[in-house]
């Protein structure tokens, strides 16, 4: 029903604008299409991040992508566009959704219960009708009402941009640029108002808030608009098999809690996880993983890379022939039209069906999800990491949201003011709120703390944590076939381990672990190779946890221990020609993670040896060795065989060759085998074996 026009409040101007209507399905969406000039859109017209109260809005990933502005791009590619004298310019249509505001609140709808304040039209008897709708006031010109002008209450309604955000950013910009006044009126661009109200002509199947359909529409208009960059791929890329098994690896929108962990298809918490930068690093900061991270993670998992050229059928041919080797599952009607091209039958771009990429996507998600949240958030110091986060509360939405603009401010190198702004203008809000208020200090504080955790520790180094994930990887390859080949020395009736059956708190400080994830899952829903890689996980992640609860020195860069040799002690540092380069700084490349990876498969393959053929105390680990070189060594003494021999090989760029050169200036084979002999030994003392 039409509400009364009331008197003048603060407006826009009177707008002209043409009606229509979009319905193709059981929706009904009515719009106008209006002309403004740039000084009006820049001062009526608000971009999504500047929504009020978006702090406390749950967004899901791809919103929170969306709604991020790349001002660098605006200030130095689109604002030049606009200011450059000798070429023409033209911007194509802004999408504007026209949402109620009362109260500093958004509203979800244009409730009669709201005391609106409409603003009042000039000379009224021009017009075939008036109406209000909310805060808008719309005249018309004849009774089709097809045509007419409006004008809202800017103090109560908020027309934020859902299609069009970088142009208005840039818009907004030009605005403020002094050599620009000229031309803010005589230039006017296309704009579409959204107005979801029955009263307007507005319909659904299901009751719908403006907020949620904005959201909706949101993510539509915006998904393809934009090149964006790999990390940004990774999340909103749906026809890339990376892409949906990273995407099934986190958690689809921001919480306030570890919920996602606890679920029975587990997923890491988005608060864990930075999702918003193209960084690989997180040395520091909130984040125990980043999204490049986990994409290659994924990568090393299916064993191989994106694609980048679907014309490129030999790659994709390696890429499914991995699909089916690593997920388990049968790819048959993609490898039938893969060769189809390889064979010159069908030379057109391969695509994945949605069928398939389902099937990739739920298989990743039953056989590996688990496990890898089982390794980043149950190994030692990422639990403790994840206990300091839950004891700062700095996963609720607010930090969470202070935190992703605090870091584009931190950024903001070049002059872009807005990122500034932005972050001000949240700090405002939150100080000045009437409801937990918060203020700069304690973030602050937060970060300084989340920092300090992290310093000193290879656990938050790039290069570990792909060391780390390589290592279960290899250590994934021993079955239970492998460890029933290791029976004990003396007596064949002993019973081997379980490692379902272990308490992995028992070598735990006796502080309350955050959730205990799940350690056995049922094989009839997911399958035989869910249960082998959750197992070897709870096995690796159990070594390396009592390792370093027996030597907490273990994930320090400068670690070290003694060694005798020829009746002499020297000092060998335990990461030296892995991760460290042979003068003691970090090697953050991949080459170091790679022989990394050796040292901490070891340690897992040691104590798994070591538990299967004689658990008790003081066994010998002289015969363990010797059995590793054995001809008829079994399965998992091979794949240690293995690993010493990548680390004291005597090729170029061996961790044993890095060492001894930077040393003695020349390789010695029995050098060699020595640094990973004693290496070894150290962690068979350490794990008590």
């Amino acid at each position: 029903m039409a509400r009364p026009i009331i008197a003048d409040v603060r407006t826009t101007p009177e707008i002209e604008f043409m009606k229509g209507t979009f319905q193709l399905s059981s929706w009904k969406i009515p719009y106008l299409s209006v002309i403004m000039n740039l000084e009006d859109a820049g001062n009526h017209l608000n971009l999504t991040a500047d929504l009020p109260g978006s702090e406390s809005i749950n967004w899901q990933i791809d919103e929170l992508f969306q709604r991020d502005i790349d001002w660098r791009r605006v200030k130095h590619e689109i604002v030049p566009y606009l200011l450059h004298t000798d070429e023409p310019q033209f911007f194509n249509s802004i999408t504007i959704a026209l949402l109620p505001y009362y109260k500093e609140e958004l509203k979800t709808n244009f409730t009669n219960t709201i005391d609106w304040t409409p603003p009042t039209l000039k000379e009224s008897n021009r017009f075939d009708s008036i109406t209000a709708i909310g805060p808008i006031s719309i005249g018309y010109w004849n009774a089709n009402q097809q045509a007419g002008v409006l004008m809202w209450n800017t103090d109560q309604l908020y027309g934020v941009a859902i299609d069009g955000q970088h142009r208005l950013a840039a818009i907004k910009e030009y605005c403020d640029n002094p050599g620009s006044r000229q031309n803010l009126r005589s230039t006017s661009i296309p704009v579409t108002l959204l107005l979801f109200d029955e009263d307007f002509g507005f319909s659904a199947p299901v009751a719908t808030s403006n907020i949620d359909l904005l959201r909706i529409l949101f993510i539509d208009l915006n998904k393809h608009s934009q090149t964006v960059n790999r990390a940004r791929q990774i999340l909103l890329d749906d026809r890339d098999p990376h892409s949906v098994c990273v995407r099934k690896l986190v958690a689809n929108e921001l919480s306030s809690d570890l919920s996602t962990l606890e679920a029975n298809n587990p997923s890491l918490p988005l608060s864990l996880v930075d999702w918003h930068t193209e960084q690989a690093k997180f040395d520091n900061g909130p984040f125990l993983a980043t999204i490049l991270g986990l994409d290659g993670m994924v990568g090393r998992i299916l064993g191989s890379k994106p694609i980048k050229d679907f014309t490129d059928y030999q790659m994709i041919k390696k890429q499914i022939d991995g699909i089916n080797k690593n997920l388990e599952i049968s790819m048959e009607d993609a490898s039938k039209r893969i060769t189809q091209r390889i064979t010159g039958v069908d030379l057109t771009p391969f695509a994945y069906t949605t069928i398939e990429l389902d099937k990739i996507a739920e298989a990743f998600a039953a056989s590996w999800t688990p496990s890898l949240c089982n390794l980043l958030t149950k190994f030692t110091p990422y639990r403790d990491f994840i206990n300091l986060r839950l004891d700062t509360n700095s996963f609720s939405l607010d930090f969470q949201h202070w935190y992703e603009l605090y870091h584009k401010a931190e950024s903001d190198r070049r002059g872009d003011t807005r990122a500034t702004r932005d972050y001000q203008q949240l700090l405002k809000r939150l100080q000045h709120r009437s409801y937990n208020p918060l203020h700069l200090s304690q973030f602050l504080d937060v970060i300084e703390r989340l920092d300090e955790h992290k310093t000193d520790n290879l656990a938050f180094n790039v290069a570990f944590q792909r060391a780390f994930i390589d290592a279960f990887l290899e250590y994934k390859k021993i079955d239970s076939d492998h460890i029933s080949e290791l029976l004990p020395y003396e007596d064949d009736e002993l019973e081997d381990i379980d490692f379902e059956d272990y308490n992995f708190d028992a070598y735990e400080e006796p502080s309350q672990p955050i959730y205990m994830a799940t350690e056995t899952i049922e094989k009839e829903i997911v399958g035989d190779l869910a249960q082998r890689v959750v197992d070897r996980s709870n096995e690796f992640v159990y070594a390396l946890n009592l390792l370093l609860n027996n030597w907490p020195a273990f994930l320090d860069s400068k670690c070290a221990f003694e060694i005798e040799e020829d009746g002499n002690t020297r000092e060998a540092h335990l990461w030296q020609g892995t991760l460290l380069k042979p003068e003691g700084t970090i090697d953050f490349t991949q080459g170091a993670s790679n022989r990394a990876k050796d040292l901490l498969f070891l340690v897992a393959a040691t104590y798994t040896y070591d538990d299967q053929t004689d658990p008790e105390p003081g066994s010998d680990f002289d015969r363990f060795w010797s059995r590793c070189h054995s001809a008829n060594a079994p399965a998992l003494c091979k794949r240690a065989k293995r690993a010493i021999d990548r680390f004291s090989g005597d090729r170029r760029g061996t961790a044993a060759s890095r060492i001894l050169l930077a040393r003695d200036g020349q390789f010695d084979a029995q050098k060699a085998r020595d640094e990973i002999y004693f290496r070894l030994r150290k962690f068979w003392i350490e794990l008590n074996l």
